[in-house]
């Protein structure tokens, strides 16, 4: 039955009654009674509620502790463990963000002048660490410089914020970063003499590293990372591009790549070293990594880095992994300006789905200097084959003293992908 409820009438000023009359107000609280709205769960006050917060506690805790408590640690390693695990499930940060910081938290526990003890924080020692640190780094080699304290004292704030420490009265101050450094990459004839340079006696070997030096300059992966983790899934042949997992920022990366890289027969493409070398080696460690040791075994990413660094040094003295995404950055930055006359960073920055147009500047920095000293495309020069024989130029010439054959490095007609039908 529908029940008739009743309004209280309230009289309005003068001007209300001018635009619509008396306002009238429905108490319908008072008609119906206080109980009728009821919260649906229980409420729980005194004991029962202490009981209920404190089996919460006991059970939630041990899974993810809110701040740990360095006086129940009797070691510095067992706290590091428990560490690693906060940083990780509490903030769900990378785990390999935090070896890099525990290895710094190591070498600052064992540091043979001020070290610092994890498990009882000075402001005062750790203060002195940072100073003797800024005074004494190799400013040749600009190691353990300002970039190096950054991070060092980015762990120490984790270790404060794990065990509820406000870092912030501290008053130590965070120093700026480094100025970006020239970027020291080979020319496009060193690059070539990577690619064919004979590495081992081994055919499987010498392949290997040939192809990672082709494939590695023109894609332009974080080599070591990326690249031991690339997986056959990962690689188009017939729609010529990969598609790759970038761990450093956890995304994907798709890069379009010329037809000699991706499946011509004559080159070092991805399809014969698939079809051809990778299958000499496969077997039951393989899983589906497209590279893989002469064992068969993928490769760990510190293990594809050291041995980048020990094949390649010999080709090329200052060589390490990093300067292949320098190199291809520099290079397509470089083909932007031969074929349309201008540097197009929007384009490249967008080839490599870089986050900011201010990367990809970071990583061309150098290029009109390297531009002045090589003008022309560098990705088509390097795709080169060894039959493509020509005159020697100025920039080969003293190569070509050394024995490294004279390759024409002049631009060459873009190349159409077999997949693109001609008209």
């Amino acid at each position: 039955m529908k029940k008739d409820f009743k309004f209280k009438h309230i009289t309005s000023p003068s001007h209300y009654a001018e635009t619509g009359g008396d306002s009238q107000v429905c108490d319908v609280l008072n008609e119906l009674g206080q109980n009728v709205l009821k919260s649906s769960v229980p409420m729980v006050g005194g004991k029962d509620l202490v009981t209920q917060s404190y089996d919460l506690i006991k059970h939630f805790e041990p899974i993810i502790p809110r701040v740990l408590n360095p006086s129940q640690y009797i070691s510095v390693d067992t706290f590091i463990v428990d560490l690693e695990k906060w940083w990780t499930k509490r903030f769900g940060y990378s785990p390999k963000t935090f070896q890099k910081r525990r290895n710094l938290l190591v070498d600052m526990v064992n540091h043979p002048v001020f070290p610092i003890d994890l498990l009882n924080l000075n402001p005062d020692q750790i203060d002195a660490y940072i100073q003797y640190e800024s005074l004494n780094y190799s400013k040749e080699t600009a190691r353990d410089g300002k970039d190096a304290i950054r991070n060092k004292l980015k762990a120490i704030f984790m270790v404060a914020q794990a065990q509820g420490i406000d870092y912030s009265k501290w008053n130590i101050r965070m120093p700026s970063r480094s100025k970006p450094k020239h970027k020291i990459v080979p020319l496009p004839s060193v690059v070539y003499e990577m690619v064919h340079f004979k590495y081992s006696t081994d055919p499987y070997v010498n392949a290997l590293y040939q192809y990672l030096c082709l494939h590695g300059f023109v894609v332009g992966p974080r080599v070591a990372s990326e690249f031991s983790i690339l997986r056959l899934k990962d690689v188009h042949i017939e729609e010529g591009y990969l598609h790759f997992y970038q761990p450093k920022v956890d995304e994907y990366r798709m890069s379009p790549l010329e037809p000699e890289i991706m499946c011509m027969s004559n080159r070092k493409s991805f399809k014969n070293w698939v079809d051809k070398w990778r299958p000499k080696v496969e077997n039951q460690y393989s899983k589906d990594y497209v590279y893989l040791h002469p064992d068969g075994k993928p490769f760990t990413e510190q293990g594809l880095r050291k041995q980048l660094n020990t094949h390649i040094k010999p080709v090329w003295q200052q060589f390490h992994p990093y300067c292949m995404r320098d190199w291809c950055a520099i290079a397509r930055l470089i083909r932007t300006k031969v074929l349309s006359n201008s540097f197009d960073f929007y384009e490249v920055s967008d080839w490599f789905e870089h986050s900011d147009i201010s990367v990809t500047q970071h990583y061309t920095k150098d290029t009109k200097k390297y531009y002045m000293m090589a003008s022309f495309d560098w990705i088509r020069a390097v795709l080169k084959s060894q039959k493509c024989l020509g005159e020697v130029n100025s920039l080969e010439s003293e190569n070509s003293k050394n024995g490294v054959l004279p390759i024409d490095f002049s631009p060459v007609e873009e190349a159409k992908p077999p997949w693109v039908r001609t008209l």
